[in-house]
């Protein structure tokens, strides 16, 4: 009676009954005792009284210790420590094994168990340090002096600790565990099977093995990558050892994807021996949802807009991630071997059953049970492999010799896609017919061909033994039904659903040479469901046209030009044609036009804030770009703008977007195979920064600012020769200011400057620009200035010099960097802005080599330089024989809304400092040539090219009702950049005067000056580069 009521023994029975106990379908018993509620049963006050237990069995087990035990010296140990900052965890805890000793009889051992570091972590990993002889050194001499009570003490431990060392699920990594393991896994049901058409038998859905959804208890349950699923699936893979592992690998292979349409893999595990693996459990799958009514899978939208469409297509695309096809444009400055190997993959099972619903709606493929993954360079690659299920397999299955290609998939995909049309044009009946009609079900059980066989579910027949293969007439039939049902449902609904079913017949292709890629699928759903439901109500495609005050860029050739345009959405190309649109304030409207289904895909910039980067300028010869940017678009201050992004097939065409949309025209490309560009520095500067090494830890420059100050090979290139073109826009607002000025209403005809005249003839600059690979930088050498291009005998070298080194020794090129978030420059829209960065970002050379790839280049090359220059001195001297004088510059404009400009105050000056990128200037700080607001005084100002004064008419913006405030709109002009600031000499002054570009606001010059001077600035300007 008194043993009864023993601490210890009263803790045993209160244990026993906090056992979580379930049968399974097998009817066996499945239990064990879960840590949390161990932890909740022996609190401090519970596990001191058991600790203090005095009853017989418990005083024999103190003696065993050779010393004097107090057992409660050892109670933190088993509960943690009583401080709330630190995490009582397995690690230092010793619940679970106080709770097996006290129910096998012996809570005193614990003792002998935490002493030697033996905790609850221990007990749940390493069951190999509780063996026997184990057991012996944590119970003192128990053993020894009671050996057969020891050995019952024993086989108890080891027979009841699978119960207790429950395994924690926190990790994906996969896993190994010993038979007797036991998994926290409750509410366990077996789910997976179906009714076997042929033999009326119930078979497991999932290929290789057994299907069963289960809750993890909510103690274990601790996965960091999936906190909020609680309903899990687990496949017990029946097979050999070496296809269980295979599918392990496939499904690891397809997490990499990243894809919300391929089932994502919880962990893997091996309980002895044979493979499982935990995935979320899903609603149902797709052929439980297509065929069970008791889903009541229905919508009540139109049929074109039906989610299952959008579920069909990330399917798709979720394949061709699997099948190794390209689903992201590769990013710009990657360099990539276009031979390199990749990885292919072919699922071979592809079915409803593998396809899973979630409870959100979203379908995802499983069971890579038949999956193959292969590492080849071929862009079709073909792999052995025996097929999946029948039903769903193309005719090539039947070729047991044949290598398969990721078209096998693209068969599969097609049936599944006419299960689904079937099943949303006419409900369940559709797919297992009903008293007035056979179902699709039905229809691909008729029996056609010579086979005296049963009737099997395939979707083709063979025309005789050896014969061709052909799509069973009955389903051909069936999808002409399909057309008919939908007759009454409108016209657009009409055409939606034949637009799919002749996708659905080019997938279903016997031959696998005339079945669609995956990739074209792709593309050909996505427009369907795109042009679907983006027309209007009579289904008429967009239309687009300029809108008011607008004007075509580049038009006609622009919209002529054949290019991908790519959807942000799937992230692939699509072929489209381009048009652009600007109005007077220089807003430019993109219409990208998808083809052939005319969706438009628009995107608004400025052109004086955006510019376009060109990427295929940047690309080395050997280097593929099937699947890279060629052009792009940026902000000129921030990154690069989004839904803006082109490839092409051929340079040229990239060469005439560019020309077209910059007003800067390739003349001619060349690829480069080095450049060198000496950078031209003081004596002073060169010695005060040897010194400054010496005793100062100076930071280490950028690589290419060193490259140019010691005349380094800058590495690879490309060459243009550019001509500046007119810009169309500008001429219309100079028009339209024009006739506005002339139409007002005054006594005296307003005075209109030169520039602005309809008839003023501009002389547009031509230059050299080289596109440097390793980089990311362009540089621009303008024809205009003092430098001349020499051929060096017996090489493939051009090189630059100044054109009178004796009286100019340098020469000037500028320098466009990349904007933060881009790898490579970009070029600006505006002309003028080009302009002023070249002369922000500008520095003195001594000279530039240019080393070409072949001869025929590098003549060709020479040739058209020369041309070009000779063209433009001529055009220059007939011009100015005409006008006088002429800046060589388009004429000034000032880009936006005369009213925009008048309400803007004051900007902060800009920093120059070189090696920076372009600093963030206001539009009216970046335009060229625009006069000082005028305070009612003529001012004289010397014109640089012919050192006449010329007169500056007070400047007042279209509309503005007065002359503006200087200090209100035009702020002044930026300083040169550092290497530039210094005393003003003639020689610098020719080199800043360049031909005609100025660099600063006209500045106001003795009316006295040298004849000579300005003979000899005329004749500098005329041979500069001749």
């Amino acid at each position: 009676m008194a043993s009864a009521t023993t601490a210890c023994r009263a803790a045993r029975n209160k244990i026993l009954t906090l056992r979580h106990t379930e049968k399974r379908d097998d009817q066996s018993t499945f239990g064990f005792f879960p840590l949390n509620k161990l932890r909740e049963f022996l609190t401090e006050e519970k596990a001191a009284e058991i600790l203090g237990c005095r009853c017989s069995q418990c005083e024999e087990d103190c003696k065993a210790f050779e010393q004097q035990l107090d057992p409660l010296r050892d109670l933190r140990r088993i509960i943690g420590e009583d401080d709330p900052e630190t995490l009582r965890t397995t690690s230092n805890t010793a619940f679970s094994l106080f709770s097996l000793l006290i129910f096998v009889g012996h809570p005193i051992f614990i003792v002998g168990f935490v002493q030697r570091e033996r905790f609850d972590y221990s007990l749940e990993l390493f069951p190999e340090y509780f063996k026997e002889a184990d057991l012996e050194t944590y119970t003192g001499n128990y053993a020894h002096n009671n050996p057969i009570e020891f050995a019952n003490f024993a086989f108890q431990f080891t027979s009841f600790m699978p119960q207790f060392a429950v395994r924690h699920m926190n990790s994906g990594q996969f896993s190994h565990y010993p038979a007797f393991t036991i998994l926290p896994f409750i509410h366990e049901r077996e789910i997976g099977k179906q009714m076997d058409q042929d033999s009326g038998e119930w078979t497991n859905i999932g290929a290789n093995g057994r299907v069963f959804a289960f809750e993890i208890h909510e103690e274990y349950r601790n996965f960091l990558h999936a906190k909020k699923i609680k309903k899990f699936a687990r496949k017990k893979i029946e097979t050999t050892t070496f296809t269980a592992y295979l599918e392990k690998a496939n499904l690891e292979r397809s997490q990499s994807f990243n894809d919300k349409h391929i089932v994502k893999l919880i962990k893997a595990y091996s309980l002895g021996g044979v493979m499982n693996l935990i995935f979320p459990l899903a609603k149902t799958n797709l052929d439980e949802l297509l065929r069970d009514s008791k889903w009541n899978y229905a919508t009540n939208v139109q049929l074109e807009d039906d989610e299952a469409w959008k579920q069909l297509l990330g399917i798709s695309r979720a394949l061709s991630k699997i099948a190794g096809v390209p689903s992201k444009v590769s990013s710009p400055s990657s360099h990539r071997d276009s031979g390199a190997a990749k990885w292919f993959g072919f699922h071979f099972d592809l079915k409803p059953a593998n396809i899973l619903i979630e409870d959100d709606g979203t379908w995802l493929i499983t069971d890579f049970g038949q999956a193959t993954f292969t590492y080849s360079t071929s862009a079709t690659p073909r792999v052995a492999h025996g097929g999946g299920t029948d039903a769903y397999a193309p005719p090539e299955i039947d070729n047991l010799e044949e290598q398969f290609r990721r078209r096998y998939d693209v068969w599969s995909l097609g049936c599944i896609f006419l299960e689904v049309t079937t099943f949303l044009i006419l409900g369940y009946d559709g797919l297992k017919g009903c008293v007035d009609f056979e179902g699709l079900d039905q229809a691909r059980r008729e029996k056609d061909g010579w086979s005296r066989g049963p009737p099997d579910a395939r979707f083709f027949y063979r025309t005789e033994k050896g014969g061709q293969y052909r799509v069973k007439q009955a389903i051909l039939n069936f999808m002409e039904g399909l057309k008919k049902q939908v007759e009454i449902r409108g016209q657009q609904t009409q055409k939606f659903i034949e637009e799919i079913l002749e996708l659905i017949r080019q997938m279903l292709q016997v031959d696998p040479e005339d079945r669609l890629d995956i990739g074209e699928v792709i593309r050909i759903l996505d427009d369907i469901i795109v042009r679907a439901t983006s027309t209007d109500n009579q289904g008429e495609p967009l239309q687009i046209g300029p809108g008011p005050n607008e004007i075509s860029v580049g038009a006609p050739e622009l919209g002529m030009i054949k290019l991908s345009h790519l959807n942000e959405d799937t992230r692939q190309w699509q072929p489209a044609s381009l048009q652009v649109f600007e109005d007077l304030k220089s807003n430019l409207r993109f219409n990208s036009l998808a083809t052939p289904s005319r969706y438009v895909t628009k995107q608004y910039m400025r052109r004086d804030k955006d510019q376009i980067i060109p990427h295929y300028a940047f690309f080395h010869r050997e280097r593929s770009q099937a699947h890279e940017p060629w052009i792009t678009f940026a902000n000129m201050h921030v990154s690069e703008i989004p839904g803006a992004i082109y490839s092409f097939s051929a340079t040229a065409d990239a060469h005439a977007v560019q020309s077209r949309l910059t007003y800067q025209k390739v003349e001619m490309s060349f690829p480069l195979a080095s450049v060198r560009v000496k950078k031209y520095v003081k004596v002073s500067r060169r010695a005060w920064t040897g010194i400054t090494k010496i005793f100062t830890k100076a930071p280490t420059e950028e690589a290419f600012e060193q490259s140019l100050k010691e005349g380094t090979d800058l590495g690879p290139a490309n060459v243009h020769l550019w001509t500046e073109q007119e810009d169309q826009a500008a001429n219309k607002r100079r028009e339209t200011r024009s006739e506005s000025t002339g139409s007002a209403s005054t006594k005296r005809k307003p005075r209109v400057l030169h520039q602005h005249q309809t008839d003023y003839r501009p002389i547009y600059p031509r230059r050299v620009v080289i596109y440097l690979h390793n980089h990311g930088c362009i540089l621009t050498v303008r024809t205009n200035i003092n430098w001349i291009a020499r051929v060096v005998d017996n090489s493939r070298k051009i090189q630059f010099k100044p054109t009178d080194p004796d009286r100019d020794a340098h020469f000037i090129v500028s320098v466009l960097r990349p904007i933060m978030g881009t790898q490579t420059a970009g070029l600006p829209l505006c002309p003028q802005i080009l302009g002023r960065l070249e002369e922000q970002s500008r520095f003195e050379v001594d000279l530039c080599d240019l080393v070409f790839t072949n001869d025929m280049d590098h003549t060709l090359f020479n040739n058209k330089y020369r041309e070009m220059k000779k063209e433009w001195l001529e055009l220059k001297k007939e011009v100015e024989k005409q006008q006088g004088p002429t800046p060589v510059f388009g004429p000034p404009d000032p880009h936006g809304d005369p009213e925009f400009n008048a309400q803007v105050g004051q900007k902060p000056e800009p920093s120059l400092a070189h090696g920076d990128h372009a600093p963030t200037i206001p539009l009216w700080d970046f335009v060229e040539g625009i006069p000082p607001p005028s305070d009612g005084v003529k001012r004289n100002v010397v014109d640089r090219s012919r050192r006449r004064a010329a007169e500056l008419p007070s400047f007042q913006l279209n509309d503005a009702p007065a002359p503006l405030d200087r200090s209100d709109t035009f702020p002044p002009a930026p300083p040169p950049p550092p290497n530039l600031r210094k005393s003003t000499t003639n020689r610098e002054r020719r080199i800043s005067h360049g031909g005609g570009g100025r660099t600063q606001p006209p500045r106001a010059f003795p009316k006295k000056s040298s004849r000579k001077a300005s003979s000899s600035s005329n004749n500098r300007e005329t041979e500069g580069g001749a």
